[in-house]
């Protein structure tokens, strides 16, 4: 055991990488990070880090918040190990740079660390919903993040938490109610959240997404418009002050005009 006065103690980075030999005690590091305060950067990259040490990393990063580099690329892991990251992103605010590039783990694991890493800042009302999404089960069927506020920056909804949104709600079936109301999503935001409920055909009822800053209104107009073609369950839209201009509103009236579509009621 290391006092607190010892000057490993006070160490910032460490290199252990292309060190298979240290595969069998990872975990032991692992642990160790969990009450040390003053690591930032630990390189384990092509160190045979295994799925066992795997999960232990992903448990310090709930507790460690002074870490900032964690590398573990070129090691043996498979994708149920870097799952557990994702999840492990929800609580730590710390870490910025993070590898697990050519291990086991499969890019849509990746894709979903990336996700979690990017919601680091956002509201916790976002940062909580995301893994439900994710898994597309009934526990969340309806989406309200109406006016949702960030507790320490005070900031609305943003272009971020739109895109943050936008890659869940693509491949989610469950969820009928969608309402961002009255926070700051922007065209770009907007675009991502509407091209991703292209792909998603099936249950949407509600879309509220009033009192942004979206603007281009004839384009918004025509995304929109394009939403309610592709979701046939879709009964009710509210754009309600985002910028929507009367070419915008043209094309939505038009797809209004098909017969089996002519129930939505659109604000």
């Amino acid at each position: 055991r290391v006092g607190d006065e010892h000057p490993l103690c006070f160490l910032q980075a460490l290199d252990l990488s292309h060190n298979p030999q240290l595969g069998a005690h990872a975990h032991h590091i692992a642990r160790a990070l969990q009450v040390n305060k003053s690591l930032i950067a630990l390189n384990m990259s092509a160190s045979d880090v295994t799925d066992e040490a795997a999960f232990d990393f992903a448990a310090m990063l709930e507790k460690n918040d002074t870490l900032t580099q964690l590398d573990l690329s070129h090691n043996p892991l498979i994708s149920d190990a870097g799952a557990h990251f994702a999840y492990a992103f929800n609580v730590n605010h710390a870490l910025t740079d993070f590898s697990l590039e050519h291990t086991g783990v499969s890019r849509k694991v990746l894709a979903s660390i990336e996700e979690h890493r990017q919601a680091v800042g956002e509201p916790e009302e976002l940062q909580a919903l995301l893994p439900a999404l994710y898994e597309s089960n009934d526990a969340v069927t309806e989406v309200h993040l109406c006016g949702v506020t960030d507790m320490k920056s005070g900031r609305l909804l943003g272009e971020s938490s739109a895109r943050l949104l936008a890659q869940p709600l693509a491949n989610n079936f469950v969820v009928t109610v969608v309402d961002l109301s009255h926070n700051e999503i922007n065209y770009d935001g907007a675009s991502a959240l509407l091209t991703a409920l292209l792909s998603n055909r099936v249950t949407l009822h509600s879309l509220n997404i009033s009192h942004n800053p979206i603007g281009h209104g004839s384009v918004l107009g025509r995304m929109v418009a394009s939403v309610i073609a592709a979701h046939t369950a879709l009964r009710e839209v509210d754009m309600t002050s985002t910028g929507l201009t009367t070419e915008g509103a043209k094309a939505i009236i038009n797809e209004l005009d098909v017969p089996r579509r002519n129930s939505v009621r659109v604000l």
